[in-house]
């Protein structure tokens, strides 16, 4: 079955983002809504927090039983026509779940370095192992040494997601002008 996939309009919460997505309507409305919303943010995990609703972001769009694709979706065909249009969709989708990966090492990297901060866990490890000092600090020092690693790739990343989806668009441009058999 072909993927579905979305860009994000000026949501900023998963509930409302399901509303414009799906048919959501019925005796099972509040059941539906739930459920739309559950599927979304298992195929888009960078929806949980509110950074995650960039306006224009690609996302990808689940199918669900019982519920009707309402907004603004594009299936990604599989044979073969509008093969530069598809490549930029896939494009997004990937991006899209790199960004997820990247957001959720980042966000357990932050709250790792937050309670290798916490002085009710310093006291603890301490008491513990009195040695474990120094454990804690190599340990707070290498964590925020791959945090930076991570924000740099990031970065890195979304400047070549960037240009590929530029080189996608002149792409597009140039079959435009293509003479047509």
């Amino acid at each position: 079955m072909p993927t579905m996939i979305g860009k994000l309009g000026r949501e900023k919460s998963i509930a409302t983002l399901a509303k414009r997505i799906y048919a959501i309507e019925g005796r099972n409305a509040d059941l539906m809504q739930r459920k739309a919303e559950k599927a979304l943010l298992a195929a888009n995990p960078r929806l949980s927090k509110k950074e995650g609703f960039r306006t224009g972001s690609a996302i990808k769009v689940p199918r669900i039983t019982g519920l009707k694709v309402k907004g603004d979706v594009e299936e990604a065909k599989a044979d073969g026509s509008g093969v530069v249009a598809e490549s930029s969709l896939r494009l997004q989708l990937l991006a899209s779940r790199i960004e997820d990966g990247f957001r959720t090492s980042l966000d357990r990297q932050e709250q790792a370095l937050e309670k290798l901060a916490d002085r009710q866990f310093i006291t603890q490890a301490l008491k513990s192992l009195p040695d474990n000092r120094e454990v804690l600090k190599s340990a707070a020092d290498r964590l925020k040494e791959q945090t930076v690693k991570d924000q740099e790739a990031a970065k890195r990343f979304e400047t070549v997601l960037k240009e590929a989806q530029e080189s996608l668009a002149a792409l597009q441009d140039l079959s435009k002008r293509l003479p047509r058999r």
